[in-house]
């Protein structure tokens, strides 16, 4: 923790902190200890939020711009339900990343019509009436089973020598891997235009596998990929 400390310090705005409310996982088993919020939110605003967000997983810092100080969150879903549930402390969590006046985009990876079913089983998403100052844009990436199921396939292609060339492009081909690789790279690369549009004043908060319950290397290496890559780019962009 004090690594933590010494690092984030040397990177430290006046904007934002870090926050210990996770200690020993009390908040939310999948988030590490340590974790960057915004300065103006106090750890006890952090716990309502997590009672408001699937797994707990409240809005927190994933990438800083040192450019232009612009950010990407990422959260899990919040539990609207189908009575349309608000939470307070979450508005104004959200809200604290952006400077007064400036809009923000809220990446959703689920297709429109999961989201708005998930509010049958208690989920949902942010609603504009309640974020005004927010975007939300649905950039549909597989869940976990499917992306796992992949994966297998790829795997097991490239361990059978049985095969030639062209019959191992086939099975490279029916795993779908590739095309999966290319709709998370097409969404990191929409969160790095709408960090490329924080120049003006424009944020983005990603919330990568909302719905997600299991975890491995797998979902680690997705959400990693998105946040990554969308930074390599906006890197390069500004």
């Amino acid at each position: 923790m004090k690594n933590h400390s010494i690092l984030w310090s040397r990177k430290s705005t006046s904007e934002w902190r870090l926050s210990y409310v996770n200690k020993e996982f009390a908040v939310c088993p999948s988030y590490p200890p340590i974790v960057i919020v915004p300065k103006a939110i106090d750890d006890e605003a952090l716990r309502k939020v997590a009672t408001f967000r699937h797994g707990g997983r409240f809005p927190v810092l994933s990438y800083y711009h040192k450019k232009n100080g612009m950010v990407i969150m990422r959260s899990g879903q919040p539990l609207t339900g189908t009575n349309g549930r608000r939470c307070k402390e979450d508005e104004k969590l959200i809200n604290a990343t952006l400077r007064a006046g400036k809009r923000g985009y809220i990446i959703d990876t689920r297709p429109l019509n999961v989201a708005q079913q998930a509010r049958a089983k208690g989920g949902g998403f942010e609603q504009e009436a309640h974020y005004p100052q927010w975007r939300r844009i649905h950039k549909s990436i597989e869940r976990y089973h499917i992306l796992q199921e992949s994966l297998i396939k790829l795997v097991e292609a490239c361990n059978d020598q049985t095969h030639n060339m062209d019959r191992w492009l086939s099975r490279l081909e029916a795993s779908n891997w590739l095309t999966h690789i290319k709709e998370i790279l097409t969404t990191a690369c929409l969160a790095a235009q709408c960090l490329d549009r924080a120049a003006l004043g424009l944020r983005c908060c990603m919330r990568a596998f909302s719905n997600c319950r299991k975890r491995g290397l797998l979902f680690i290496v997705v959400c990693g990929l998105l946040i990554v890559v969308a930074s390599l780019v906006a890197e390069y962009r500004l």
